[in-house]
């Protein structure tokens, strides 16, 4: 999973620069986050945060010695040149280990609709946060060198970008997508500051685009798991007919998880199929002492 950042969302640099009230522009605190799996089990950690982006474009993004490339036919390119977290790959990769590989998508499905999230942030203020899946289904390649890594899949690509701290419009979140027969369905379920609940739907035929998600009515979350530090995430999540049940986790911090994840209730799909999720709770990211403890996680350049 491969993520580049205008404004590193979990930067504990940048949120102490923005608590001191001082004027922190995204372009200050660019990042690449890189986690390459096997097995289930982690063998890359990359989480490096740059003082400036080299470029910015709608179709160009380069932070340190990554490059994000988007072509006119749709297939986008990440080569990546960087290095692991200190502490975070100790056993698996050392100290700052040099990473160093290439990333294709290719899609097959075309992009879908901009989906502009509105919701009532802290003190009740309007806030907004816009999603698109470029590739709601695409096949990946990737060929790294160190570590020696290679992988032929489906995989999946989207941007996401809003006009404030995601702390201050959302109180949780959770997202999940899956590639079914001939379909992609894709849930983000989530919690603003006022309490409110939503769920969208996107569901993404093979071949096509323009799809727009739907909100269907909010399904009953299930008991609460344990995933550790503390963090507890919902056994179940989602619309009503189509809900997430989190498996085995992948990643787990004291306000975030990322999970493989089956698909339950949704006619037209494996009830066993599985895909990738994630949780966000930003209620406990609020607090200075775990955003402290991203430190541990993250590379400073």
């Amino acid at each position: 999973m491969c993520i580049v950042f205008a404004g590193a969302v979990f930067s504990p640099d940048y949120a102490l620069r923005l608590r001191r009230g001082e004027r922190a522009l995204p372009t200050e605190h660019a990042a690449v986050n890189l986690a390459i799996y096997r097995g289930g089990r982690q063998v890359a950690w990359v989480m490096s945060e740059y003082p400036r982006l080299e470029a910015l474009s709608e179709t160009r993004v380069v932070v340190g010695g990554t490059i994000f490339e988007r072509g006119g036919d749709g297939v986008t390119r990440i080569v990546l040149r960087d290095r692991t977290a200190p502490f975070a790959t100790m056993v698996t990769g050392g100290l700052g280990a040099r990473v160093e590989g290439e990333i294709v998508i290719e899609p097959v499905t075309g992009p879908c609709e901009p989906c502009s999230i509105a919701t009532a942030g802290a003190g009740g203020q309007a806030a907004h946060h816009g999603w698109q899946a470029l590739a709601p289904r695409a096949r990946v390649h990737a060929r790294f060198s160190r570590p020696d890594f290679r992988l032929d899949a489906t995989g999946y690509l989207d941007r996401n970008h809003g006009d404030g701290r995601l702390e201050d419009a959302f109180a949780r979140w959770g997202w999940a997508r899956f590639h079914g027969a001939g379909e992609t369905a894709i849930v983000y379920a989530f919690e603003d500051r006022v309490g409110r609940r939503r769920t969208l739907l996107l569901r993404c035929p093979d071949g096509g685009s323009g799809a727009s998600p739907s909100e269907p009515p909010v399904a009953a979350e299930g008991p609460p798991r344990d995933a550790g530090w503390g963090l507890q995430i919902p056994s179940r999540f989602g619309a009503a007919g189509l809900a997430c049940e989190p498996a085995g986790l992948l990643e787990r911090s004291p306000f975030y998880a990322r999970f493989q994840a089956r698909l339950v209730g949704q006619a037209g799909h494996d009830p066993g199929a599985v895909g990738l999720g994630e949780w966000l709770d930003l209620d406990r990211f609020r607090s200075p002492l775990r955003q402290m403890l991203l430190r541990f996680r993250t590379r400073g350049c």
